[in-house]
C-alpha cells in the first residue's frame, strides 16, 4: 500500500501477469513508475509491438520524429531564484522554520 491507500504491486491471474497482459492487448501503457520493476522490459516490449500492430489504444498513435523528440529531452538550464527569509527555529530533526522578510 501507498500512502495514499492505494495497492502498488502486481496481480498474476493463472500465471499471467495482469499488468504485461494489458499492455500486450493495447489496453494500458507502461506507467513511468514500472521502470524500477523486474518486469520494466518485457513491459516495454509488449508496449512496443502493441503499438505497432496500432489498435485499441494505439489506434490514432503517430510517431514523433526524433528531431521533435530530441528537442523536448534537452535539459534546460535550472535557474536560482532566491528569496531573502528569516530562519525562526531549527529543530533536532534537522526542520527548520522561515518567514519572509518582504512580509
Amino acid at each position: 500500500m501507498d500512502k495514499a491507500g492505494n495497492f502498488i504491486g502486481w496481480l498474476h491471474i493463472e500465471g499471467v501477469n495482469l499488468s504485461v497482459a494489458l499492455v500486450e492487448n493495447a489496453l494500458s501503457k507502461v506507467h513511468f513508475t514500472a521502470e524500477r520493476s523486474s518486469y520494466y522490459k518485457s513491459l516495454l516490449s509488449v508496449e512496443e509491438t502493441a503499438r505497432q500492430r496500432k489498435e485499441k489504444l494505439w489506434a490514432n498513435y503517430e510517431e514523433k520524429p526524433k528531431e521533435e523528440v530530441a528537442q523536448l529531452t534537452e535539459q534546460k538550464e535550472r535557474v536560482a531564484k532566491y528569496k531573502a527569509v528569516y530562519v525562526t527555529e531549527i529543530t533536532d530533526g534537522l526542520h527548520f522554520y522561515a518567514q519572509d522578510v518582504e512580509t
